[in-house]
């Protein structure tokens, strides 16, 4: 007789699916520690002047995972059909340098202006206290909560959401 046990097969599966898990393609996982997550920008100092601007009732944000940042202004939006800027970044020995930016035009099935574009005018970046890529900031503090960055031009000041 030919019965179907449920109760069997449920353990068969369980019993094999680590295995699978283990054994599928590798996944390589990038962390940045602390950086990782999501940044709200509370305050820009010009450090040419001492000017300090309160940013904490806007909504820039700087969202940080794997090796890009997407850097965004939700109260400007921008141009339609921008979604903001990626960066490629690197975070090392105290530093973090923004090497590469892209304006985020969604997805590429949006027609010739859709993906990520390539900058090569950085105007647009100087909102979001970049003026030049690469863009060197000394991190001057980063906690789980907390991020201050400085380049030559500016202090800003973030807090993580």
């Amino acid at each position: 007789m030919n019965s179907f046990r449920p109760h069997v097969f449920l353990r068969i599966i369980i019993m094999f699916l680590p295995c699978m898990f283990l054994s599928s393609c590798e996944i390589e996982t990038l962390s940045n520690g602390d950086l990782d997550g999501l940044w709200h920008l509370m305050k820009v100092e010009d450090l040419a002047n001492g000017e300090k601007t309160d940013t904490s009732q806007g909504r820039i944000f700087w969202g940080v995972a794997a090796r890009l940042i997407n850097i965004r202004d939700i109260d400007q939006g921008g141009t339609e059909g921008l979604f903001g800027y990626y960066m490629r970044f690197d975070h090392s020995n105290g530093q973090l340098v923004l090497t590469e930016a892209f304006a985020n035009h969604w997805h590429e099935d949006k027609g010739e202006d859709g993906g990520d574009i390539p900058l090569t005018d950085f105007t647009p970046l100087e909102h979001f206290g970049i003026y030049s890529i690469p863009q060197t900031f000394r991190v001057e503090t980063l906690t789980g909560q907390q991020l201050v960055i400085v380049s030559d031009r500016c202090r800003m000041r973030f807090k993580k959401q």
